[in-house]
């Protein structure tokens, strides 16, 4: 036996041990990469949020304020500006979005519970008034309130159970809103470093590519992400254009319409939009939750509603996904429909959000391996079948 073969069953052996260890071993596997993960967290949140504010870092700094690597004072501080500006406005649009949100949704819960209350109270004096044409005896009325003494006993008992039971509540909510800022300032602190020292990063990736790989894998290496790169930002900003322009929509609609609540409403419909085809039918129950609930003495608005939403999703479905988001990707119909159904069975939202430019990825990469083997062969097929 040669060295090769012997180096290359040693190999085969490694793998075949390490394969039975983790398969023997799930329980501590599984508690290890839930340990990895959550320490990873800060780091990978990180990395997406700077991902997504890329886009309009690079357009400020490219277009607005036209940075070409000058040397001058002024010139070094043009991607700190970028920086700056990126955040700026994306908190300026979340402030936007509390502003505009809150008071309508504590106006929608305060309106809420001021009919209920009044409906409830309503019923009470009603019930009052039944009991007085009833002609009681104050034998049957001391009964009745020693019933009631009794309820409020048992009432005042709970409710040190609730007590005592919401203190632990409030402690544990205290304890975990104190850790999610920790970790959102974290998350905010790497994404400001992956944000401003992404070239670097990727040159140093590629360093290491072309270090410790051939050169023909590592080019290939770095076409990956290029095109995973182009595929996810497309996504992204057409996830994002789309959107808008669904909410947008829906404002003017609803504003035409009489429709209440209707910048609170287009909102919700705008942000559940972000999530591939399935993303509207989220926001949809809400908003017509909201809209009846704004005049429940009249069900047929909520209806109206919910036939203003089905055309509205067919246009957005037919008229405007297509064209901004799924021309962008460069990935059919059929495909993106196909990812969203496994992606969301396997990894529920997350799978919906990542699998369709993950899948493009895939797709386009898939393509031109096709396409180079074809050419080798030197076969040529036409892209519409003939039927004869």
């Amino acid at each position: 036996m040669n060295k090769n073969r012997i180096k290359e069953s040693i190999i085969i052996a490694t793998y075949a041990i390490i394969l039975f260890l983790v398969l023997t071993n799930l329980n501590i596997v599984n508690s290890s990469y839930g340990f990895i993960v959550d320490l990873l967290n800060p780091i990978i949140y990180g990395f997406v949020f700077a991902y997504i504010l890329k886009g309009p870092y690079n357009f400020i700094r490219d277009k607005v304020i036209k940075y070409n690597g000058g040397t001058s004072r002024f010139d070094k501080l043009k991607p700190a500006i970028a920086l700056i500006s990126s955040y700026t406005i994306f908190i300026g649009v979340i402030i936007l979005l509390v502003v505009a949100v809150v008071p309508q949704l504590w106006s929608s819960i305060n309106t809420l519970i001021q009919e209920i209350s009044t409906k409830e109270f309503d019923k009470i004096l009603a019930e009052l008034k039944n009991l007085n044409d009833l002609n009681i005896s104050s034998k049957e009325l001391a009964e009745i309130w020693s019933k009631v003494e009794e309820a409020l006993k048992n009432f005042a008992t709970l409710l040190t159970d609730i007590i005592s039971k919401i203190v632990p509540a409030i402690t544990n909510f205290l304890v975990g809103f104190t850790t999610s800022i920790t970790n959102s300032v974290i998350v905010f602190v790497f994404s400001l470093y992956f944000l401003a020292a992404k070239e670097s990063l990727v040159i140093q990736v590629k360093k290491l590519f072309f270090a410790f790989l051939p050169e023909k894998v590592a080019n290939y290496l770095v076409h990956v992400g290029y095109v995973v790169d182009g595929a996810f930002s497309k996504f992204i900003t057409g996830q994002i254009t789309e959107a808008f322009i669904l909410g947008t929509l829906s404002f003017i609609g609803m504003t035409i319409l009489n429709f209440p609540y209707a910048l609170l409403v287009s909102i919700i419909l705008g942000a559940t939009n972000v999530i591939p085809i399935v993303g509207p039918i989220f926001g949809a129950f809400p908003a017509t939750f909201i809209v009846f609930m704004a005049d429940t003495s009249n069900p047929m608005k909520a209806i109206w509603f919910i036939v203003f939403i089905i055309v509205l999703q067919q246009i957005d479905g037919n008229l405007i996904y297509p064209r901004v988001v799924g021309s962008s990707i460069g990935l059919p119909g059929l495909w993106v429909m196909i990812t969203i159904l496994v992606g969301g069975n396997l990894f529920g939202i997350m799978g919906m959000l990542i699998g369709v430019p993950a899948v493009a990825v895939i797709y386009s990469l898939m393509k031109e391996v096709t396409n180079a083997k074809l050419k080798e062969k030197n076969i040529i097929i036409s892209e519409k079948l003939d039927y004869q």
